[in-house]
């Protein structure tokens, strides 16, 4: 049994990494289309945009997806297939309507702007687009990343093809890409959904009524979507805050720095789905916080050899991308990538805490690095521009890391063992 787990585990890694591999791929592409065939105004819109699109797929994730990895792993996994479907309804409705609202209210603070209208759009697409981001989450409690690998590779094709057709025939805009993001989205979801509706790949011994599902899901998820909120200000802020004082050329920038970090952040994340059930089954061992300790570790390790390649070529790679258009500076994308080698950490050891059913502690570390993009950030975005919203990332992300130590040790038993779950 010792030797099996750790085999099921790393073929399971191979399609969590692919799958996200893919969908890193595909959003990595479209990000360096954009931004070489649009310009940098328009490539900073569309960045504006997506960030707002972030903040509402948090809401999304946090009171629904997040839920679901530890419920699936948990006390609902008796019953995952009538579970889901609920789900399905619940995401279909309430949360679609609730992300569309809350994407409108963010529109009239840029009215008047070129991210006005993109804005609008997403509001309307986040349905599309957050549907195949529940359905493929939902593979991995389920064991069944490869699923979630063949719909990456899906959307993969159809967004690189459908944007290349755009890009030809002269229709490529903000709104163009948005609308083919949203079309590649749902297509890629119904796959999944197809796959999974099969009563052999889920479990169905059990029913679970919508109304258990939705008081389950709020009182987990309240935690988890505070910890989202102020876990997504440090990584956003920049995008949102820059245009203040250099344009939206200045957040076209930021994201374009942003995208040379993004594939090895995109690596990472595909091992969080995975990690969550991972943790969930391992919190009653006695080396569970050693095994959070060292898991911590060697999620570190990529990023930091990706950073070191970035202070040596970094520069070199983003003439090569951007085509000479945008030019960015080697310690503002060394800045980044020792932003992420501290996420990094961060990450596992949150995610640890939530395996024990203690969101409220992970919100703690979240909240510090809020608190010094707010006060340590936004000051040196004024002064040093994209520099200084780097920098900023930097000083957040160690206040966080150095906060989430601290939690996790105190919630750890002495003998290494998790704390009681709360009931």
């Amino acid at each position: 049994m010792a030797i099996r787990l750790p085999r099921k585990w790393i073929n399971q890694s191979f399609w969590a990494i692919l799958d996200q591999g893919f969908f890193a791929a595909s959003n990595f592409a479209l990000n360096i289309m954009l931004a070489r065939w649009l310009g940098v105004e328009a490539y900073g819109a569309f960045g504006i945009a997506f960030t707002v699109f972030l903040f509402v797929a948090i809401i999304h994730t946090s009171l629904l997806t997040e839920p679901m990895m530890v419920f699936c792993s948990g006390r609902f996994k008796d019953g995952t297939l009538g579970y889901l479907r609920n789900l399905l309804k619940i995401h279909w409705t309430a949360a679609w309507l609730g992300s569309a609202a809350i994407a409108l209210l963010s529109s009239f603070f840029y009215w008047g702007t070129p991210s006005r209208e993109p804005i609008l759009l997403l509001a309307f697409l986040t349905g599309p687009l957050l549907y195949p981001w529940l359905l493929r989450r939902a593979c991995y409690p389920a064991g069944l990343p490869r699923i979630a690998a063949e719909s990456g590779a899906i959307y993969l094709i159809l967004l690189l093809g459908s944007t290349s057709i755009l890009r030809i025939s002269g229709s490529l805009t903000v709104l163009t890409a948005l609308m083919a993001m949203g079309a590649c989205a749902a297509l890629s979801g119904a796959w999944i959904q197809f796959k999974l509706s099969k009563p052999e790949k889920l479990t169905s011994a059990t029913t679970t009524s919508s109304r258990e599902i939705r008081s389950e899901h709020w009182t987990y998820g309240k935690w988890a979507l505070l910890t989202g909120i102020v876990g997504w200000i440090p990584g956003n802020l920049a995008m949102l805050i820059l245009p203040v004082w250099g344009g939206v050329e200045a957040s076209g920038e930021y994201r374009a720095a942003f995208n040379l970090v993004l594939p090895v952040q995109q690596v990472l994340a595909a091992a969080g789905p995975l990690l969550l059930p991972f943790l969930v089954r391992s919190r009653e061992l006695p080396v569970f916080q050693s095994k959070v300790t060292k898991l911590a570790l060697a999620f570190m390790i990529a990023p930091a050899l990706w950073t070191a390649l970035l202070a040596i070529a970094g520069s070199l790679l983003a003439g090569l991308l951007y085509d000479d258009a945008i030019p960015l500076p080697t310690h503002v994308l060394l800045l980044l990538g020792i932003q992420t080698i501290l996420g990094a950490g961060v990450l596992v050891l949150a995610t640890g805490l939530r395996a024990m059913e203690k969101p409220k502690e992970a919100f703690k570390g979240y909240l510090c690095s809020s608190l010094l993009s707010l006060l340590a950030g936004i000051p040196l975005m004024a002064v040093y521009g994209l520099t200084g919203a780097a920098a900023g990332g930097v000083i957040s992300t160690a206040g966080s890391a150095v906060i989430m130590v601290l939690v996790f040790r105190k919630t750890m038993r002495p003998d290494g063992l998790a704390q009681p779950v709360n009931p």
